[in-house]
């Protein structure tokens, strides 16, 4: 429009639209930020436009809004129009995957929102923004920063749980490695690399969701900044004698890597004590220099040592022993004072070769080995060589019973031996023993003679003190056929208390042969051959004697033979011949007594005269 006056400059106005009838609806601030049965994050605006796109500020009225493609729920689905624009507050869809919206009006054109993901739970990591380079040692110069997303690739804001980043490809070590995603995102900010120069790629990984796989980047070595002395920071020898472990020293970056490119030679500086250096000088070769030549001339003592090159000195002192003549061992690390019968001692010693001073003889060689005493166990592991004055331990342990014992360390170069007192303790079980065998032979549904007791025993036969329960299970390959078939136990478990299992009342039913049993208790087990027999082999045998009756006066004749003729009448008890005290069993004639009744007797037991008294002690059961 155009505005004039006589005498006056004209003006013309802004360029003007005049709306015309409302006939579409537009989408003007899409829906975003979708998770199902949550209000968008942005709440769509619309508005009512005439045919040219002119919004209609007029128009009043109800916009819907509804699923054009999808599946789902939309809710808070509808929004007044006013002043020709509808905003919609709380719209919200519930459902999965990719949708779009439809929003309409009564006469009016529908518009239609962009396509939109509900955001699902997270199944991947993405790397948003990848690692890159540094020196080693040092916080990447690039720290990455890695996404938790959907399977639509939306980042699931819901996620919160640490991300932890590893070494994927190359070698070294990782600090600072991990990062709590904050709304689905984990921002690294200290994350290093620490190690050899290289190429490096990282894993990133977090629970319930694929891992990701950096891009391969590089490490590199700083400048050097420090001279550094290698452990250890002790060395000894004799006056004017090499070390054999001599000082080694070090160019490093910042971050503690080696500089392999510098080189130099260093130089050894006597801090304290008064003496002759000669072999003061290396060459760093690879950016380490080893003094292998180093000794010092003077007293016996201790003399510090520090090192330089090119302005860099090390700020850490090296400690040189001259010593005398080896005069004794000495522990350095002494040994455990207990330790489970054949385990190997938690503390393994370690014995020094020292001058009568105290001073390390790094000179001596030789052997250093261990006896123990009482000598009912064995010491293993138990002789090792002298490395510059330093003998090292690594597998001694004691098979022994339970107990006390003094280990002996003996040196091949010192006549002086080193003690250390170890208790064995019991070791942990690794066999069960029958410690009275069941009686073999038994009738069916009989109680067995002789009831078992099992005793379980570490690896020296020391009983291990555990509770529990044993028990006693055929043990035939099949327990419908074959031998043993259809036989039963009664009576097959017993209490383990202190590693000791009394059976009581045990007795098998089946048929007449071996049936195979297996005890077990404490995860370990013991098999053994049970007979049940017929009732006549357990019938009263008498049989003949042909016993030696060298050395016995006529009553002690008369006494045998009638406690002989007694006990062959009872029943399982078979007595064959006799050996009288004084002389050796072996000369008894139980050879041909065997030979003469091997068809009727099962066993041949020998009875000494001296053991007539003392029933209980040949009541032995045939076999």
């Amino acid at each position: 429009m155009n505005f004039t006056s006589p005498s006056l400059t004209s003006a013309t106005s802004a360029t003007l639209s005049a709306a015309g009838v409302a006939t579409k609806l537009a989408v003007v601030t899409e829906p975003y930020g979708v998770a199902s049965g949550t209000a968008f994050t942005t709440q769509p605006v619309i508005y009512v436009e005439d045919a040219s796109g002119n919004l209609v500020s007029s128009a009043t009225g109800t916009v819907s809004a509804t699923l054009a493609s999808g599946s789902g729920v939309l809710t808070n689905a509808a929004a007044n129009v006013v002043n020709g624009v509808a905003r919609f507050t709380s719209l919200t869809f519930t459902g999965t995957g990719t949708f779009a919206v439809t929003f309409s009006s009564s006469g009016l054109t529908s518009a239609q929102s962009v396509s939109l993901y509900e955001v699902g739970t997270g199944t991947h990591l993405v790397i948003s923004t990848e690692p890159s380079g540094s020196i080693a040692g040092l916080p990447l110069v690039l720290q990455p920063v890695v996404r938790v997303e959907d399977i639509y690739g939306n980042v699931v804001t819901a996620y919160n749980a640490p991300v932890t980043a590893s070494i994927d490809y190359g070698t070294g070590t990782l600090s600072n490695y991990t990062a709590i995603a904050v709304n689905g995102v984990a921002t690294f900010t200290s994350l290093a690399v620490n190690g050899a120069s290289g190429s490096v790629a990282l894993l990133f990984q977090g629970a319930g969701v694929a891992a990701a796989v950096s891009s391969v980047f590089s490490l590199s070595v700083g400048p050097a900044t420090q001279l550094v002395v290698a452990p250890p920071y002790v060395v000894s020898s004799s006056s004017g004698v090499a070390a054999k472990n001599p000082p080694v020293v070090k160019i490093e970056d910042v971050a503690g890597n080696v500089v392999t490119t510098y080189t130099g030679t260093v130089s050894a500086i006597l801090t304290s004590g008064a003496g002759v250096l000669s072999g003061g000088t290396a060459t760093l070769v690879n950016g380490v220099a080893t003094f292998s030549a180093l000794s010092i001339t003077g007293a016996i003592g201790s003399y510090q040592l520090r090192f330089s090159v090119a302005g860099f000195e090390t700020s850490t002192a090296v400690t040189f022993e001259l010593a005398g003549a080896p005069a004794k061992l000495v522990f350095s690390v002494a040994p455990s004072t207990s330790v489970a019968s054949d385990a190997t001692l938690s503390a393994q010693p370690v014995i020094e070769v020292v001058d009568s001073s105290g001073y390390l003889v790094g000179s001596a060689g030789g052997t250093v080995k261990v006896t123990m005493s009482p000598s009912t166990g064995t010491p293993l592991g138990a002789s090792v060589n002298v490395v510059n004055g330093v003998a090292t331990f690594s597998a001694l342990a004691l098979d022994a019973k339970v107990g006390t014992y003094t280990l002996t360390f003996t040196s091949s170069i010192l006549t002086t031996p080193l003690t250390a007192r170890v208790q064995v303790l019991v070791g942990s079980p690794v066999k069960l023993v029958m410690a009275t065998p069941p009686a073999p032979n038994t009738l069916s549904g009989q109680n067995l003679a002789v009831q078992p007791v099992l005793k379980l025993v570490d690896a020296y036969g020391n009983v291990v003190s555990t509770s529990g329960t044993a028990q006693v299970a055929l043990t035939n390959a099949s327990p419908a056929s074959g031998t043993g078939a259809g036989t039963t136990l009664q009576h097959n478990q017993a209490t383990l208390a202190n590693g000791v299992a009394h059976f009581s009342g045990l007795s098998l039913k089946g048929a007449t042969g071996p049936v195979k049993v297996t005890f077990s208790a404490g995860g370990l087990s013991t098999t053994t051959t049970l007979f049940i027999r017929a009732a006549s082999f357990f019938a009263p045998l008498r049989v003949g004697f042909a016993p030696y009756t060298g050395y016995l006066s006529a009553p002690a004749k008369r006494q045998i033979l009638a406690f002989a003729t007694r006990m062959a009448s009872k029943p399982r008890i078979m007595v064959v011949g006799y050996a009288p005290y004084n002389v050796p069993l072996a000369l008894f004639r139980a050879r041909q007594a065997a030979a003469v009744l091997a068809t009727r007797l099962k066993a041949i037991f020998l009875i000494r005269y001296d053991t007539l008294t003392r029933l209980n002690e040949v009541f032995l059961e045939g076999q």
